[in-house]
C-alpha cells in the first residue's frame, strides 16, 4: 500500500511538472531564440485550420519576433501571466480556450483536455491575421510577397486576405490599361498597422481616378489627349473616363479649316471633373512650334516614366518605329530600370527647329533637365541634343526620328 502511495505521489509530481504551462512558455521562448522550428511547431495550434503550422509560416513568425524584440517580450509576458493564472486555478475546469485570453495577443493558452487522465494538457493557440484590401479599379492584379493572390473583378473591389501569420508583408497592385499604367506597393506590419477594431485595412491604387470631362462650347467634338496620347474619344463622350493616374495631363485638340486648336492642359489631381478651356485657342492656334514643344514635353515625361516602371510602351508612341532612336531607347529603358534608377523630368524646352523644303521632316534642337536617383544619390542632369522629326504626322503626336 505504501509503495502504491509513493508511486502515485511520484506519478503526480512528474505529470504536474511535465504538463506545467510555465514550462511551455519557457520551451517556446527557447525554441524561437534557437531557431528550433520543429520545437515551435510542437507547441503551437491555430484557431483557423486554413493556416498550417509549417516551416515557412513559423519562419515568418520567428523573423518578426527577432526584428521586434520588445514586442516578443510583451507576448512572452502575456503568456507568463496566463500560465500563472492557470497554476493558481488548479482544480477549476477550463473552457476550450483559456478564459483569461487577451484577444489582442497573437498567442494564448488553449486547453486540449486531459492527459494520462489527471493532467490538463495545453498548447499555445495562435490568432492569425487578416488584411482587408480595397482596390480602386477593376482588372488590377494583387500580389502578396511577389505571389499573385487575386485580381480585382470590379471597381472599388474588396477582399479579405488570410489567414496569415503575424509578420511583415509586401502587398502590390498592378494595373495596365488603355489610359494608365498604375502600380502601388504597401509594406504591411500586421501588428503595428492594426486599427482600433484590431484589423488591418489597406487601400490600393488610390491614384486611380475616374473623371467626367467637359470643355468650352463648340469644342465638344475635340479629341481627348492624355499625356500626349490620342485616346480617340471625343470630349463629349468622356464621362466617367478612366481609370487614369491622378498625375495625368489632359488636353483637347480640334482641327478646323486646316488649323489645329489646343485647349489649356490640366492635371487630373484629386478632382472628379476636368474642364478643358479653348478660350484662347482662336488667338493662338496650335502651330508647329507649339506642337513640337508639347511633343518634347510629353516625350521626356513618358521616357522618365518608362524607366521608372520598366515599360518601354509608355514612351513608344512618340518614337518613329525602327529609327535609331527607337532602337537605342528600347534597350536603354530596361538597362536603366534594372539598375534601380528613378528619373523625373523637371523641364524640357525646344531651342530651335528647322524644316526641309517639302515640310515632311525637320530637326529640333532641344534641352532636357532630369532629376536622376541611383542608390539614394540624386543628381540633376541637363541634356542638349538634336532630334530629327517626321512632320507628316502633325495631327497625331509627332513621331521622332534620329
Amino acid at each position: 500500500m505504501a509503495l502504491i502511495l509513493v508511486f502515485s505521489g511520484v506519478f503526480y509530481k512528474v505529470g504536474t511538472s511535465l504538463y506545467n504551462p510555465e514550462k511551455i512558455v519557457t520551451k517556446f521562448e527557447k525554441s524561437i531564440n534557437s531557431d528550433d522550428t520543429e520545437g515551435v511547431i510542437s507547441l503551437l495550434s491555430c484557431s483557423d485550420s486554413n493556416l498550417p503550422m509549417n516551416k515557412e509560416n513559423i519562419k515568418t513568425l520567428s523573423n518578426y519576433f527577432k526584428e521586434n524584440p520588445s514586442y516578443f517580450n510583451k507576448v512572452m509576458n502575456t503568456l507568463r501571466t496566463q500560465s500563472q493564472e492557470i497554476a493558481l486555478s488548479k482544480d477549476k475546469v477550463f473552457k476550450e480556450t483559456f478564459k483569461g485570453n487577451d484577444q489582442k495577443s497573437i498567442l494564448n493558452f488553449k486547453s486540449n483536455g486531459k492527459k494520462l487522465l489527471f493532467f490538463n494538457d495545453y498548447t499555445l493557440n495562435l490568432n492569425p491575421d487578416f488584411i482587408n484590401i480595397s482596390v480602386k479599379c477593376k482588372d488590377a492584379k494583387i500580389y502578396l510577397n511577389g505571389k499573385e493572390i487575386c485580381e480585382s473583378t470590379k471597381n472599388d473591389f474588396k477582399k479579405e486576405i488570410g489567414p496569415l501569420m503575424p509578420g511583415k508583408y509586401k502587398l502590390t497592385a498592378n494595373y495596365k490599361g488603355k489610359y494608365a499604367n498604375l502600380n502601388d506597393l504597401k509594406e504591411i506590419d500586421t501588428e503595428k498597422d492594426k486599427n482600433e477594431e484590431n484589423k488591418v485595412s489597406v487601400d490600393l491604387l488610390e491614384n486611380a481616378k475616374y473623371i467626367t470631362i467637359s470643355c468650352s462650347s463648340g469644342y465638344e467634338d475635340a479629341l481627348l489627349f492624355i499625356n500626349g496620347k490620342n485616346t480617340g474619344i471625343n470630349i463629349s463622350k468622356a464621362s466617367e473616363f478612366g481609370p487614369v493616374d491622378k498625375n495625368s495631363r489632359l488636353y483637347g485638340l480640334k482641327r478646323s479649316n486646316d488649323k489645329t486648336y489646343k485647349s489649356e492642359e490640366v492635371t487630373v489631381a484629386d478632382s472628379d471633373t476636368a474642364y478643358l478651356d479653348f478660350s484662347y485657342a482662336e488667338d493662338a492656334y496650335y502651330n508647329v512650334q507649339e506642337q513640337l514643344s508639347c511633343l518634347i514635353d510629353n516625350y521626356t515625361y513618358a521616357f522618365a516614366e518608362a524607366i521608372n516602371y520598366n515599360d518601354f510602351s509608355l514612351v513608344e508612341p512618340y518614337i518613329y518605329p525602327g529609327s535609331t532612336l527607337y532602337k537605342g531607347q528600347s534597350k536603354l529603358v530596361p538597362t536603366l530600370s534594372e539598375k534601380g534608377i528613378i528619373e523625373t523630368c523637371i523641364n524640357s524646352k525646344v531651342l530651335d527647329y528647322t524644316c526641309n523644303d517639302d515640310k515632311t521632316e525637320g530637326t529640333i534642337k532641344e534641352t532636357e533637365e532630369y532629376s536622376i536617383t541611383e542608390k539614394e544619390d540624386t543628381k540633376i542632369r541637363f541634356i542638349t541634343t538634336s532630334i530629327t522629326i517626321n512632320l507628316i504626322l502633325i495631327w497625331e503626336p509627332i513621331s521622332l526620328l534620329m
